[in-house]
């Protein structure tokens, strides 16, 4: 009896004490088909993980041409599995175009990973 009851003693504070499970926060940024914010999904991730699923659903697998990280570095790629890095960016593209670094990049992103 001793014995059993030691065990559920011990069961019970392991069960108090556990920590909960850590839980991963999903952020957001705006991803555009069109300059100037036109035709805007707002594509929610989790940082360091690929997005990718989410730009085929919406559509804009290759077809972003203005985006707005909201204060969050990005990597861009050129393929579907975050492999190919095309660039990295923090803040906001009304177009492409206007960014030399960039502009060779309008409707080439299929991938995106933010931290």
């Amino acid at each position: 009896m001793m014995f059993t009851s030691t065990i559920v003693a011990a069961m019970l504070a392991s069960a108090i004490s556990a920590a909960p499970a850590a839980t991963t926060t999903t952020e957001v940024i705006k991803l555009c088909r069109d300059n100037n914010f036109n035709g805007c999904y707002d594509v929610e991730y989790k940082p360091t993980y690929c997005i990718t699923s989410d730009l085929s659903r919406k559509g804009l697998d290759g077809s972003i041409s203005s985006f707005n990280t909201n204060g969050r570095d990005c990597i861009f790629f050129t393929d579907g599995n975050c492999f190919s890095k095309a660039f990295s960016y923090n803040g906001f593209s009304r177009q492409f175009s206007n960014k030399p670094e960039i502009a060779r990049y309008d409707d080439a992103i299929n991938s995106i990973m933010c931290k």
